[in-house]
């Protein structure tokens, strides 16, 4: 619920902008926002190399779990944390017009900065410095859009990244921090809304999950990771 309000927020003050800059005539945003052309013609014209710059919302939820151990000395077979968190991400690709629907294969960086406490810290009895780290993840996706409007279009995409991740286990039995990665599908939906030739605005979802081993024992970490985006795309 949380992730859909922002990302209507997101996007309503995006389009309230643009529409607001499109208004005016002779302004100091006039080269960047301008009416833009027919369908016909706008679909004609944007197409080719864009790149993408976005501030990113990550919300990441970790589950524990020792399913796969049969020891009544384990622990509790399912332990639950989560971060919220603010990143970036970069993005670029290449656009192609089938009349109103387009196709464009996009490569991404996001920088997900996101740390949620270890899942025994969470649950109380664990030292604090203990963490599960998601770094950053990059990969390349496939977007398949539609042109609704002269200014609207709207995608799914589906793709695969590669998530680094850091985990610290801290406590006075046992000390362990190590780095690795994990290659996840990612697929989402978003909205772009244009603001002139060259630029746009644009907002998005994406979903990852992931399986990842818990330090040493066999454990494992069920990663959720849902991924806002919104920012502005130029189109060369």
């Amino acid at each position: 619920m949380k992730l859909s309000v922002i990302s209507a927020i997101a996007l309503s003050s995006l389009v309230f902008i643009g529409d607001a800059y499109a208004a005016k005539n002779k302004t100091i945003f006039d080269p960047i926002v301008k009416p833009v052309k027919d369908l016909k013609e706008f679909v004609e014209t944007h197409k080719g190399f864009y790149v993408g710059l976005d501030a990113t919302y990550i919300d990441a939820r970790h589950s524990y779990s020792n399913n796969t151990i049969d020891d009544d000395t384990a622990p509790p077979s399912r332990l639950n944390t989560s971060s919220e968190d603010f990143g970036y991400a970069f993005s670029g690709g290449y656009r192609y017009n089938m009349g109103k629907f387009f196709v464009a294969p996009e490569a991404f960086y996001d920088f997900l900065n996101s740390r949620a406490k270890d899942f025994y810290v969470h649950d109380g009895s664990e030292p604090a410095g203990s963490s599960i780290r998601i770094n950053y993840r990059y990969g390349g996706k496939m977007n398949f859009g539609y042109q609704l409007t002269e200014r609207f279009s709207t995608f799914l995409n589906v793709g695969v990244a590669k998530t680094r991740y850091h985990q610290n286990w801290d406590s006075d039995t046992y000390k362990k921090k190590y780095d690795n990665a994990k290659r996840g599908v990612v697929w989402g939906v978003g909205v772009i809304y244009s603001l002139s030739d060259h630029w746009a605005t644009r907002v998005s979802y994406d979903y990852e999950r992931l399986k990842t081993r818990y330090v040493d024992q066999g454990f494992q970490d069920l990663i959720k990771l849902h991924v806002v985006k919104a920012g502005l795309v130029y189109s060369f």
